[in-house]
């Protein structure tokens, strides 16, 4: 009897953790569900015209933890705006000595100022509320595909993915993120944890070398949720949300939306894909996920010509408070991944102009 009272703790306790629960978003708790928000532009950036700056390739702006000012990378670049578009400056320093990198691959903003990944060297920089440099930390060995996912004074968390360019082959595979946690010495370890993307690989080898072009199938995307330590994650076509606790590292649930209606995939007028790229049926159900504050914007690929994106608000403990529709100006394609980013009440967003140019515009607005 008492070998089968301990089997009982040892399979509910199973139970309890693994797996994640899953939650079906029915219906958000807001009232006023469906509605448009109405945005206010407060400034447009090109770089055409300034002798301070330039963008050629910008990546996703990140909003200082105030929301007072924005951080865009961009090259050789680390540019520095204030909420109203007033430039303070270029943050970057080239190089391989203390508050010197290489090439930014991931910006991340907290109570305490921000942290910056870079590779060559691979390393981490902290910088206080100023902006000015803090620490680094240099890491024991090199990393493919590195994402900050969150940083604390001794130590934090990281994606990256394992690459062996040797053996790398032409075909549709699945990378493993796993969720790894650094200390202070760059010492790096796996969690429990692990998601994987859908990607498509095009291989060429010749005498110079190996040459290798990604088309990620799937999305990886995911924000974080300071004060609750939780990470809100997609990795998939259809839509499903991994809620991560990561001061525990364990998945806590798994948000699905059974009812969303999946949209038809047409060609990107923008980009040309790899010629011998697989056929694609829909547009995968999300395609970011960003924070604001607590609460998780959950950017779909649903698309009205008049009301703009369809946005799912999810809490820090998996509640679906919310939905709406973002009318971004000339958002006429599901490209939002990677170039959107949101405070209190500014939103930043990077595109292409009608004669390509990529361009920062801002908006201010309000959720009622």
């Amino acid at each position: 009897m008492k070998n089968r009272v301990v089997f009982f703790v040892l399979l509910v306790s199973a139970l309890f953790v693994f797996p994640a629960r899953e939650i079906d978003l029915d219906k958000p708790l807001a009232k006023d569900a469906d509605r448009v928000l109405k945005l206010s532009e407060v400034f447009s950036i090109d770089g055409l015209d300034s002798d301070d700056y330039f963008l050629k390739a910008p990546r996703k702006p990140v909003w200082s933890f105030d929301g007072e000012f924005l951080l865009l990378a961009d090259q050789d670049q680390l540019l520095r705006f204030d909420k109203n578009g007033v430039f303070q400056g270029n943050l970057y320093k080239k190089g391989e000595g203390p508050g010197e990198w290489g090439f930014t691959v991931s910006l991340l903003a907290d109570g305490n100022g921000f942290s910056l990944l870079s590779n060559s060297p691979h390393k981490l920089l902290t910088f206080d509320r100023n902006f000015n440099f803090n620490d680094e930390i240099k890491f024991s060995a090199a990393k493919h595909l590195m994402r900050l996912v969150r940083h604390l004074p001794g130590g934090g968390h990281l994606f990256s993915v394992k690459i062996d360019f040797g053996k790398i082959k032409s075909g549709i595979f699945y990378n493993d993120h796993p969720l790894q946690r650094y200390d202070r010495e760059g010492q790096v370890s796996e969690s429990a944890l692990s998601f994987k993307q859908k990607v498509h690989n095009r291989v060429v080898r010749s005498e110079q070398g190996v040459q290798v072009a990604f088309e990620f199938l799937t999305p990886f995307s995911f924000a974080l949720a300071p004060a609750a330590g939780c990470l809100l994650l997609a990795s998939q076509d259809e839509y499903r949300l991994e809620l991560v606790d990561l001061n525990e590292e364990k998945r806590v649930v798994s948000l699905v939306r059974p009812q969303y209606s999946r949209q038809r995939w047409q060609p990107d007028p923008q980009r040309k894909r790899l010629e011998d790229a697989p056929k694609i049926d829909y547009f995968n159900d999300v395609q970011a996920v960003v924070a604001r504050g607590e609460e998780f914007w959950v950017l779909t690929s649903s698309l009205d010509p008049q009301k703009g994106v369809q946005v799912d608000v999810i809490s820090s403990s998996g509640a679906y408070l919310d939905r709406f529709w973002l009318p971004l100006p000339g958002l006429d394609y599901p490209r939002l991944a990677e170039s959107l980013a949101v405070s209190a009440d500014r939103i930043a967003w990077i595109h292409q102009d009608e004669d390509d140019n990529p361009v920062l515009k801002v908006y201010s607005y309000s959720l009622r």
